[in-house]
């Protein structure tokens, strides 16, 4: 029973130190994806959401957009639902 136990407690902190190399990540893109958006001229408050295919959603002026980058910019709209 305490080797179950200690198997547990092993895939427990594997899967919470898994988890943190995500929020990292995640976070890592965030701030990568609003200086992108801030160096084409877009004045960007926040990163909400992002893919790895340069797509991404934020909030400027109390208002959320999508963005798209692309190798000569960055296109974006203001959602509107």
């Amino acid at each position: 029973m305490g080797k179950a136990i200690d198997k547990l407690k092993e895939l427990r902190n594997q899967l919470v130190t898994g988890q943190q190399k995500i929020d990292q990540a995640t976070e890592m893109g965030k701030a990568s994806l609003l200086k992108t958006l801030k160096a084409n001229g877009i004045k960007a408050d926040e990163v909400l959401e992002f893919d790895l295919n340069g797509a991404g959603i934020f909030m400027m002026g109390g208002k959320k957009y999508v963005c798209q980058v692309e190798d000569d910019g960055v296109s974006y709209g203001e959602i509107k639902a």
